[in-house]
């Protein structure tokens, strides 16, 4: 299962557990110190987000990183 902002608030991980899902993969976008479980794996979108800022500065396309 994939997510883009992970709001781990309330009962979500108590929720998550006993749904059976095997993985759950989100972005850093949102921290989640304190949270962390061995089926959560938090993806960083830095990369992304510099080479945006890279394209952006020399005045080229970001549309393709979204497609």
């Amino acid at each position: 299962m994939t997510a883009t902002h992970a709001v781990l608030c309330g009962k979500a991980l108590e929720k998550i557990e006993k749904s059976g899902c095997e993985e759950l993969v989100v972005t850093d976008t949102i921290p989640i110190t304190g949270k962390e479980r061995p089926w959560l794996k938090q993806l960083s979108v830095a990369p992304l987000l510099a080479e945006a800022i890279h394209r952006i500065h020399k005045s080229e396309s970001v549309s393709s990183l979204f497609v």
